[in-house]
């Protein structure tokens, strides 16, 4: 049930039970001017009650029942000759609530939408539009006066942990909290308008470009993002690396270009104006690098855990140049 309670003192208001749902509610609230009451139930069972100016014979016996106990309680003075002295009205209630006695709210629609596990809600009243976001991902639009699904696509593959909709209708903004991502998803062209997503696994490298325009983050996930420092957006990802990532860095004398070393036993190159892995660097047998470093020309080193080697290569042509040895114990830095 979904019981409507006054937070203000209103003389003869009895808290409002709206029922007829056989699920627990999971989402209940106003539309614009209290002319409305929605309730969701966990099956998908939509009630819609809408506010009329008449009170039913039980309603007026509810309000006189307690009206009657609140002058019951009130102490009466002898010179009043019975009557209750009248309360001076209260500025702070709204309209709608001076009004609330002279009406019931009854129900106007009821409807079961297909929904299934955890979901977020809402409800636009003047775009005649209820959006929904699934525990698999996936959101679905109804028309709030058939109901009939308009729109559905799935964004992510984890569940939608909140879910609004502009004021114009035409975008819908929903986040995921365990990736960390946030979409803002334009429904009519079916596009992306905002797509940014945190690292899964621990951020372990951070490097600045040398004229501090981006920002470079790497993690145990494997991926490495880059950021516009002005607007703070992540504008590129790359997933390459099948292990987490020992080391990064920019190249300064260009800074459109990122190294990175990974336990994948890869060494590789970025590019920062195709956004394209363009060198990749291996040793003769297979390793797992710890470190990285750079010349800032073009010249990579990368050291390795076992044998503890430190390998060398060139960025331009990506041959390997030497293998330095001597290290008894993983190369750190």
């Amino acid at each position: 049930t979904v019981k409507l309670f006054s937070l203000h003192k209103l003389g003869g208001f009895v808290p409002i039970t709206f029922s007829g749902n056989k699920h627990p509610i999971v989402k209940a609230f106003f539309s614009e001017g209290n002319q409305r009451i929605f309730s969701v139930a966990r099956d998908g069972t939509i009630l819609l009650w809408k506010w009329v100016q008449e009170r039913s014979q039980e309603f007026n016996e509810q309000v006189r029942f307690a009206y009657h106990k609140t002058v019951k309680r009130k102490k009466v003075d002898d010179d009043s000759d019975g009557e209750v002295e009248e309360q001076a009205e209260n500025p702070f209630l709204s309209d709608f609530e001076k009004n609330i006695m002279n009406g019931r709210y009854v129900l106007e629609k009821k409807q079961k939408i297909k929904i299934e596990g955890h979901h977020k809600i809402i409800i636009v009243e003047a775009l005649k539009v209820l959006a929904v976001g699934l525990s698999n991902g996936t959101f679905s639009i109804f028309n709030l006066d058939t109901f009939e699904p308009i729109h559905s696509f799935q964004i992510s593959e984890n569940q939608i942990s909140s879910l609004v909709i502009n004021s114009s209708g035409e975008w819908i903004a929903m986040g995921s909290q365990k990736l960390g991502q946030l979409f803002v998803w334009e429904w009519k062209s079916e596009s992306y308008i905002l797509k940014q997503q945190g690292h899964f696994f621990d951020v372990e490298h951070v490097s600045y470009s040398p004229d501090g325009t981006y920002i470079a983050t790497a993690g145990d996930d494997g991926k490495i993002k880059v950021w516009n420092t002005d607007s703070c957006f992540c504008f590129v990802t790359f997933n390459d690396h099948k292990a987490a990532i020992t080391g990064l860095q920019f190249i300064a004398n260009k800074g459109n270009a990122i190294v990175s070393s990974s336990k994948d036993g890869t060494v590789r190159a970025y590019d920062l104006v195709r956004y394209r892995n363009f060198r990749t660097f291996t040793s003769p047998k297979p390793v797992q690098f710890t470190c990285l470093a750079s010349d800032n020309a073009d010249i990579v080193c990368a050291g390795a855990f076992d044998p503890y080697d430190i390998y060398m290569w060139s960025i331009r042509t990506g041959d390997l140049i030497d293998v330095l040895s001597g290290h008894t114990g993983p190369i750190s830095c």
